[in-house]
């Protein structure tokens, strides 16, 4: 799951493409793992799996990092012990099969997204090579998906996708403009929207997408005006509706946005 085999494209599968695989739960494709990202998508369905916030979930389980591309909030399973274990592999079985991270629910199967001559983007998958395992069973794609409630998991793909390129064009473009501790304050308001802020919500997709668009619309306001001929003097609050520019105290705009107010520049 590391690195995409060689030509890949050239053995795409699609949705009703068959595969030959079969786990013996063994154990092995969790361990020497450093490697296991964790989605917003997948945060969400092992917290209500779990019943955990998803606050406690990450700070018990997890790594955070900024991605060296995207530059978005990257999140992993914290590995632990000498075989760098995945923390949720207990007696040699995943104890959150049923909702196991979307990485390791299609293992051995990668998935990713090619744009058609015609401009729609195409989710397709393709054998990511495994260490474990036999190949005496056939499955489809869809099959395999089924098994662990990921079918309805494409339109959150593309949804993630599109987001990814929405975003981190913008947030390379911050950094370029922001001091450094606004710029934490920002990734913190970042990572919020993305993995955090769907509590009492059913249906994780549409509040996604309603999360990325206020968040890519706020971003866009704090780079008009903190381009050159923007107004400089303006600055952003953080989601409990608190200025964090360092020599504010005050309580300025809404509670749960980014929001743009008039303060001046200090240091």
């Amino acid at each position: 799951m590391n690195h995409l085999p060689e030509n890949f494209l050239e053995h795409a599968l699609s949705i009703d493409d068959t595969f030959q695989f079969h786990c013996n739960q063994c154990g092995e494709c969790c361990k020497h793992r450093e490697d296991i990202l964790i989605s917003p998508f997948d945060l969400f369905r092992l917290t209500r799996y779990l019943n955990m916030k998803p606050t406690e979930f990450v700070d018990r389980y997890c790594t955070t990092y900024i991605g060296q591309n995207s530059r978005l909030p990257v999140v992993i399973f914290k590995a632990v012990g000498e075989e760098q274990v995945c923390p949720m592999l207990q007696d040699n079985h995943c104890s959150v099969h049923a909702a196991k991270p979307t990485i390791c629910a299609l293992y051995p199967l990668g998935r990713a997204v090619r744009v058609e001559p015609d401009g729609k983007p195409e989710v397709f998958y393709f054998l990511n090579g495994s260490t474990c395992g036999a190949e005496d069973e056939t499955h489809t794609v869809r099959e395999w998906l089924s098994e662990f409630d990921l079918r309805d998991s494409t339109a959150w793909f593309l949804a993630w996708q599109k987001a990814i390129s929405k975003l981190s064009p913008s947030l390379k473009t911050m950094e370029k403009l922001l001091p450094p501790k606004e710029l934490s304050m920002l990734y913190a308001i970042v990572f919020k929207a993305l993995y955090l802020d769907y509590a009492d919500v059913r249906e994780f997709l549409p509040k996604f997408v309603l999360n990325v668009q206020s968040l890519q619309k706020q971003i866009d306001t704090l780079i008009d005006k903190l381009m050159p001929g923007g107004n400089a003097n303006e600055q952003f609050v953080g989601s409990d509706g608190r200025c964090y520019r360092p020599a504010c105290t005050g309580h300025c705009g809404r509670a749960g946005r980014i929001s743009v107010h008039r303060h001046g520049w200090i240091g």
